[in-house]
């Protein structure tokens, strides 16, 4: 991999992400709140791009692919986050690590945050609706994700698009053009966004909210649930649970509904799989919700909400969540990690990956009762999955569990409740839904070390790359200090050579000396 190759494709990203953010600006001169800093976030932006892109543009890899995202989903977090530092108090490294962690909360689509109360409240003289639709634009940006805008507006074709939308977490295409499917799919996402934005203005929602829940809502992003100015009615929830749905089916999948081929959509592997579970999860909260001495059509209905809020990982239902018990809890963990559908705004490990499992474990046991000559393979949805595949999946499920076990041991061992220690299920509850880019939790994100943040930020990132972009980045960064520390090795190492042949020449230079005098 080479860090120069994809130096044009980052430049690109940056300047797209700064005319993205130009748009929070016109809301600010309209509630007449200061532009300083976003118009200041927006010069950065197109300065960084305006000089990487003039490094000539080059065909990249997979593997230069995957460290160009990590590198965008690290820097425009950055940049992005330039209008928080005012709003945020502390000590200086506070202010950084805690803008970091809002920004990159809102690119990964994570709804985590560490803005305090006033900052959320439209009565607090500290509340500023640019900010609060800045933050929700940032999830609708990630949600979709900036290599499809792109692909969408500027790609023309080639290998390297092929790798781009690969690493971007899409394997299925609509149509056999890449940049044209990226074009559908930025349609559909707009399609979804004005008509969600309608439809909650009609409901007696206005509009700047409007337009920030639905944005917040199909990038299953979760941050506006925590906006206190926003007032959600019976029927706009229904509305807010719908597009939830939508933005957990992959774009593929949102194509053929929307082209009415429902026997197609229904068939799918991810649809049958995901209403299986979700099916199953109304039905054991509703159990559990019962048991506590609620009436059904209540309990129903609650179990409909968090059921939707956790697979989809929209993080919707933080008022269900706070009711919930130990089963309940334990249930919206397994949720949050199975996640919603691949190619979808959603985070977790992802429906089709979770289906697949569960028929490769069916599949094992049933070959493990048959004769080693017999071959079995393993067919879902008519195409046969080799061994390589299930043991990429499984690498995933691995690597997955493992970084959640790292978030889970560092908020047990630095982070605080304000009372106390973190006990082991908050720090396992906390430590799925940053990786899985929910933004359920109890606690108190804001009081939490810099250590227990900057983790998170690592598990955010990683969730919303699907691990190995970051990975590789990390190999990339070890392996390029060890390629370094192997150089001044060498370097030194020859460099005592060149010494040591300079001690034995004066050496004989002297003895030569010595004799010439005794003659």
């Amino acid at each position: 991999m080479n860090i120069r190759d994809i130096l044009w494709y980052l430049g690109v990203f940056l300047f797209v992400s700064g005319v993205v953010s130009f748009f929070p600006i016109p809301i600010a001169l309209y509630y007449n709140e200061p532009i300083l800093f976003l118009l200041l976030r927006c010069l950065i932006f197109w300065l960084f791009g305006f000089i990487f892109m003039r490094y000539p543009r080059k065909k990249i890899s997979l593997g230069d692919a995957m460290l160009l995202v990590a590198i965008s989903m690290i820097i425009i977090p950055f940049f992005g986050a330039i209008p928080f530092f005012p709003e945020l108090e502390g000590d200086p490294i506070d202010v950084l690590v805690d803008g970091y962690f809002e920004s990159v909360s809102g690119y990964t689509t994570s709804g985590l945050t560490i803005f305090p109360e006033k900052q959320l409240n439209p009565e607090s003289p500290s509340y500023k609706h640019s900010l609060i639709f800045s933050r929700t634009l940032m999830e609708w940006t990630g949600g979709l994700g900036i290599i499809i805008l792109f692909l969408s507006l500027l790609a023309s074709g080639g290998i390297s698009t092929v790798y781009l939308y690969r690493v971007e977490g899409r394997e299925e295409r609509i149509v056999p053009s890449i940049d044209h499917t990226a074009k559908i799919i930025l349609r559909i996402y707009l399609f979804y966004t004005f008509a969600g934005a309608i439809l909650l203005w009609i409901l007696d929602m206005e509009p700047i909210y409007a337009l920030s829940t639905i944005m917040s809502v199909l990038s299953t992003g979760g941050f506006i649930s925590m906006v206190q100015g926003i007032h959600i009615n019976a029927l706009s929830e229904i509305v807010i649970l719908v597009f939830l749905l939508l933005a957990a089916i992959p774009f593929t999948l949102d194509y053929v509904l929307l082209s009415g081929n429902l026997r197609r959509f229904f068939g799918h592997l991810e649809i049958r799989f995901g209403c299986y579970l979700i099916s199953i999860a109304i039905l054991l909260f509703t159990i559990i919700s019962l048991s506590t001495g609620r009436d059904l059509l209540n309990s129903l209905y609650q179990s409909i909400i968090i059921t939707i809020g956790s697979i989809t990982t929209g993080g919707y239902g933080q008022s269900v969540l706070n009711d919930l018990n130990g089963p309940g809890i334990f249930l919206v963990i397994i949720l949050m990690m199975i996640g919603g559908g691949a190619g979808s705004t959603a985070g977790g490990i992802k429906i089709v990956r979770a289906g697949v499992l569960f028929k490769a474990i069916r599949w094992l046991i049933r070959k493990s009762s048959l004769p080693e000559t017999v071959i079995l393979p393993l067919k879902i949805d008519g195409g046969v999955f080799e061994d390589e595949e299930l043991r990429n999946i499984g690498l995933f499920f691995v690597v997955y569990l493992a970084l959640i076990f790292v978030g889970t041991f560092s908020l047990m061992m630095w982070g605080t409740t304000g009372s106390g220690d973190v006990e082991l299920i908050d720090a396992f509850f906390l430590s799925v839904s940053a990786q899985s880019n929910v933004g359920f939790s109890a606690l108190n994100i804001r009081s939490q070390s810099i250590i227990v943040k900057s983790i998170m930020i690592f598990q955010m990132i990683a969730g919303r790359l699907e691990i190995f972009p970051i990975l590789a980045l990390v190999g990339y960064a070890i392996g390029g200090f060890e390629r370094e520390v192997v150089e001044i090795e060498r370097e030194i190492i020859e460099k005592k050579e060149k010494d040591r042949e300079l001690e034995e020449r004066i050496k004989f230079l002297r003895r030569l000396r010595s004799i010439d005098k005794r003659r």
